[in-house]
Parts: structure tokens; sequence; C-alpha cells
């Protein structure tokens, strides 16, 4: 349901801004998840410390739009950098977690690691470019 508080229209302007806040909210909680396990435990692998940083990553939608909502604040500039900072984050968490699907094979070819990140954006050019030239026309 939160998903559909995002103005499209409005992505054009906040889009860049929205996308480093996004990618901020992905990077930093996954690397303090990692030194954090690495920190408490030498013995544990870099698989198990990624796994419980990318756990730290992901957002929620649901909550900040229902927030911003009943702040009066959703339709507002702010509220929908916010709004569009929770989706790229929450596309980057799913992108780490399809990452993992690889990481727990044995040995994966290098082309396996670029599969999830190539048809990311693959669909987020073709559907994501197209909501956001063509639907708001209408």
């Amino acid at each position: 349901e939160a998903g559909v508080e995002l103005d499209v229209a409005q992505l054009r302007e906040t889009g860049t801004k929205a996308f480093n806040i996004g990618l901020t909210g992905t990077i930093l909680p996954l690397v303090v998840g990692m030194g954090l396990v690495m920190a408490s435990d030498t013995n544990i692998g870099i698989k198990s410390a990624l796994a419980v940083g990318a756990s730290f990553s992901p957002t929620s939608l649901g909550v900040a739009a229902s927030a911003l909502k009943q702040g009066k604040m959703l339709d507002t500039p702010v509220g929908q950098l916010i709004v569009s900072a929770c989706v790229v984050d929450d596309i980057l968490g799913l992108i780490l977690l399809s990452l993992f699907q690889v990481l727990v094979e044995e040995n994966p070819p290098i082309i396996a690691y670029f599969i999830p990140i190539i048809s990311s954006i693959g669909f987020l050019l073709v559907l994501g470019g197209s909501a956001v030239t063509w639907l708001p026309k209408f």
C-alpha cells in the first residue's frame, strides 16, 4: 500500500537526492553491522558478517508512509523525498538479498554475481523509466 504513496512526477525532482539517501541507508547499516560482527567474533566468516549487516539495511516504507500521512507531511517535497529514499533503499535491499543466493553456492561463476544487479537495473530502467515518463501524462 505504501508504494502507491510515491508521487512519480515529484520523483523527477528528488531522484538524485533520494538515490543518495537510499544508497547511504543501505550501505551504512551494512558496513556497521558487518563491523560489529567482525569485531565481536574474529572467527566469523565474511559471508556470515555480510548476512548480519544486510539484515540491518531494509527500511519500513509502510511505517514511514503512515507516520508521514498522520503528520500531514506525505504530500510535501520532504515527505516525497523520504518515501522515494525508502523505495530506493528497499530495492537495494532486495538486490542484496538476491546476491545471497549466489553467496551460498560453493564455487559460483563470476557472472552469477552480476545477474541480480543487471536484471534489477534493467527492470528499473524499463518499468521505472516508463513510469516516470509515460505515467504522469495520465
